[in-house]
């Protein structure tokens, strides 16, 4: 599995060349935006939302995109409540010393987890932008912000969505078709019990064309 997050400090409000110290502006209550971190003078170039590349205030692109990529990741592989057990050749090269933006402009590590799976963490110029879940016999699924694509590319018929129909009735019958993903496996039901799916909704909950509901799981 690898995950890859942008590479550099992006200038992303473009005050990046706003570096030396400035009045603060009005309305900001600069002290307490600090808080407890280092007295430091204000600067275009330190807030709003660059604040991320400097090591007082945040951890680069690790923790910014990266943590909603890892977060994915491990969404795939189940571990999102208990995370790797090792972190392994972690490297990172951080700008000259002395720089406002002090966070790593490339990086490098592997995650290693209890089921044996490496996530390999990178910068995009080592690993593509987004979530690879590398899978038996060549087989992958990349995403990233929307986007979709596996090999083959026919491999999402094997995933786990089935479309169902169900019945509602309002005094009068109507039957709609909808697509259910299961969220977690399923663990197997005892022998001899059966399983119902009912489709909850109201009235208001129709346009005429589409309902909205909950689709909820009943054993008996």
């Amino acid at each position: 599995m690898k995950v890859g997050l942008v590479a550099g400090n992006q200038d992303i409000n473009k005050q990046g060349h706003r570096t030396q110290p400035e009045g603060v502006p009005n309305g900001l209550n600069y002290d307490m935006w600090l808080g407890p971190a280092p007295n430091a003078y204000y600067c275009g170039a330190r807030l709003p939302v660059n604040c991320r590349w400097i090591h007082d205030y945040y951890g680069g692109n690790v923790t910014d995109i990266g943590a909603h990529n890892i977060d994915i990741a491990q969404w795939g592989l189940s571990t999102e409540s208990t995370g790797p057990i090792e972190i392994l050749n972690a490297k990172a090269t951080f700008p000259p010393k002395g720089e406002l933006w002090n966070m790593a402009t490339s990086y490098y590590f592997e995650a290693i987890f209890k089921s044996g799976v490496k996530m390999i963490v990178a910068d995009s110029n080592q690993v593509r932008p987004g979530i690879t879940f590398e899978g038996e016999r060549g087989k992958s699924i990349w995403c990233d912000s929307g986007q979709f694509e596996s090999n083959p590319t026919d491999l999402r018929r094997e995933t786990r969505s089935t479309f169902i129909k169900v019945h509602i009735t309002f005094g009068t019958s109507s039957t709609a078709s909808i697509l259910v993903t299961p969220q977690r496996r399923q663990s197997k039901r005892p022998t001899g019990q059966s399983r119902s799916r009912i489709w909850e909704t109201s009235p208001s909950d129709c346009n005429g064309t589409s309902c909205a509901g909950i689709l909820t799981t009943r054993r008996s």
